[in-house]
C-alpha cells in the first residue's frame, strides 16, 4: 500500500539513488543512460527536475515525449470522461490484469501469441526463441495509483512539451524511434529531435 503513493517524482528519486550506487561501484563521476519506453519518459522527467550533472549522455528507445500525438493510449488517456480513480483497487493501484488488458486492447495479437505458446509448448526451438517474448507480453505488474495519475496528467497536460523539457537537455541524445510501435507513436518520440544535440535512428 505504501507503493501506491509513488508517482513520477518518487521513481525519479529511486532512479537517482540507483545511479549514485552505480557511480560509487564504478568509481566514476558520470554515466550513460539507456532507457526504454516509459523509463525514457521517467528519465526525461528526472532530468528536468534536477538537471543531473552526472548524466553524460542519454540513449532513449521509443520514448513517449509528445503526448498530444494521436495513437497508442492517447485517445483514451486524454479523454475527460475517463476518471482515473475508477480504475484503482482497494490498495490504491491499478490491478495487473487491468494493465494487461489495456495493452491487449491496443493490439489483440498478444492473445493469439498465448494460444500459440500453449499449442507449441513441446517445441524446444519455439520455447527458447519465442515463448519468452510471448510470456513477457502477457505478464504485467500492479501499477501504483499515484504513478497512474501522473501518467494521465502527462497525456492531458502534455507537460514535457509544454514545459519545453526538450530544449533543456544539454547532453548528447540518441533517440531510437520505432516506426510501427502501437504503444508509442513515432511522432511522440520525434519531439526530442527539436534539440540539436539529439540524433535519431
Amino acid at each position: 500500500e505504501r507503493e501506491a503513493r509513488c508517482g513520477l517524482d518518487e521513481y525519479a528519486e529511486m532512479l537517482r539513488r540507483a545511479e549514485r550506487a552505480v557511480l560509487d561501484v564504478a568509481g566514476a563521476r558520470r554515466l550513460h543512460q539507456v532507457t526504454y519506453c516509459m523509463s525514457a519518459t521517467l528519465a526525461l522527467h528526472a532530468y528536468q527536475r534536477d538537471r543531473a550533472p552526472h548524466v553524460a549522455s542519454m540513449a532513449l528507445i521509443a520514448p513517449a515525449v509528445d503526448f498530444a500525438v494521436p495513437g497508442g493510449f492517447q485517445r483514451v488517456m486524454s479523454h475527460p470522461l475517463l476518471p482515473p480513480a475508477f480504475l484503482l483497487d482497494h490498495h490504491g493501484g491499478v490491478p495487473a490484469d487491468v494493465v494487461r488488458e489495456a495493452f491487449h486492447g491496443l493490439r489483440p495479437q498478444a492473445i493469439s501469441a498465448l494460444r500459440l505458446r500453449i499449442a507449441r509448448r513441446r517445441d524446444t526451438e519455439y520455447r527458447e526463441f519465442y515463448a519468452g517474448m510471448a510470456r513477457w507480453a502477457w505478464t504485467h505488474r500492479w501499477l501504483p495509483g499515484s504513478l497512474f495519475f501522473d501518467i494521465v496528467d502527462l497525456y492531458r497536460s502534455n507537460r514535457l512539451v509544454a514545459s519545453n523539457v526538450v530544449a533543456q537537455i544539454d547532453v548528447p541524445m540518441l533517440v531510437v524511434i520505432a516506426e510501427r510501435d502501437h504503444i508509442v507513436p513515432s511522432g511522440s518520440s520525434r519531439a526530442l529531435l527539436r534539440n540539436p544535440r539529439a540524433e535519431a535512428i
